[in-house]
């Protein structure tokens, strides 16, 4: 009978200190679990604080294209990136969105590339010329808008044409006469100026940049677009030319300058004579 009870207590005692064991060795494999999940975690905020602050993290450079109109320097301040941005930390769709707030830009891509590169993709929203609305500078817009200039973008004045002599629906008229030419055609126009003939009063003036003048209509201004292959086509040599655009034959001629051309003497009105009152 005693042993019976004393084989119990032995077995009891070593089902207790196995139990022990069990729970001493599970407590030591979670400890060494999460000693292993902070060492993994401290490696990795290590790495990233190396990263961080190592000035191989930021920026390398940033570039633009699809602009034509815009400056690239003003795009990238307006954007808010620059070389102290960390490369992979900030949010591209928010620069994108914030581009695209800005009047001047129709739509925004931020792209990330190899070597640290940031190419900012736009693309810019139709503009045609500038002109003045009560004193102020105005850019305009291929659609009804019109935008004033502030001293960031004053430098439009130097890529942009001086639209003057327009307004409401004759202005309208220019703006769709616009619509289809090239940003990089608009760049070479100095001044637009409306200049009626006598045949039609909607004619224009169209000063380029190279100095030479081109007359035509609103109808007429997409063949501006081949400006210089009608400069080649008509074997011009000399500057300051009148160059005269006729939409009906898709063609361009040379001729004298409206101001050069003597105005007709208007005939004398001869006048009836009076009758004397001979009472």
């Amino acid at each position: 009978m005693l042993k019976d009870e004393k084989r119990n207590i032995l077995e009891k005692n070593y089902l207790l200190n196995k139990r022990s064991d069990a729970r001493k060795k599970n407590r030591f494999l979670t400890v060494k679990h999460r000693c292993f999940l902070l060492a993994i975690f401290l490696s990795i905020a290590i790495l990233f604080l190396f990263y961080y602050f190592s000035p191989s993290s930021n920026i390398f450079r940033i570039t633009v294209s699809g602009d034509s109109v815009l400056d690239e320097k003003e795009i990238i301040r307006k954007s808010g990136l620059t070389t102290d941005d960390k490369f992979l930390l900030f949010s591209a769709s928010s620069v994108e969105k914030k581009l695209e707030k800005d009047p001047f830009i129709k739509k925004a891509d931020v792209i990330r590339k190899n070597g640290s590169l940031v190419e900012i993709v736009i693309e810019e929203e139709k503009l045609i010329g500038y002109s003045y609305d009560q004193g102020d500078a105005v850019v305009l817009f291929a659609d009804d808008r019109q935008e004033k200039m502030d001293m960031d973008t004053l430098y439009l004045i130097e890529k942009l044409p001086l639209i003057s002599g327009y307004r409401g629906d004759d202005l309208n008229f220019i703006r769709i006469g616009f619509k289809d030419i090239d940003h990089d055609t608009i760049k070479e126009i100095s001044e637009i100026h409306c200049y009626p003939f006598s045949y039609d009063d909607k004619m224009m003036e169209v000063i380029m940049k190279d100095g030479n003048y081109v007359f035509t209509s609103t109808f007429g201004l997409k063949m501006l677009d081949h400006y210089y292959s009608i400069l080649s086509s008509l074997n011009l040599h000399n500057k300051n030319v009148c160059i005269y655009l006729d939409e009906v034959t898709n063609s361009g001629y040379v001729s004298a300058c409206p101001w050069e051309i003597p105005e007709e003497p208007e005939e004398p009105v001869q006048e009836e004579p009076v009758e004397e009152d001979m009472e």
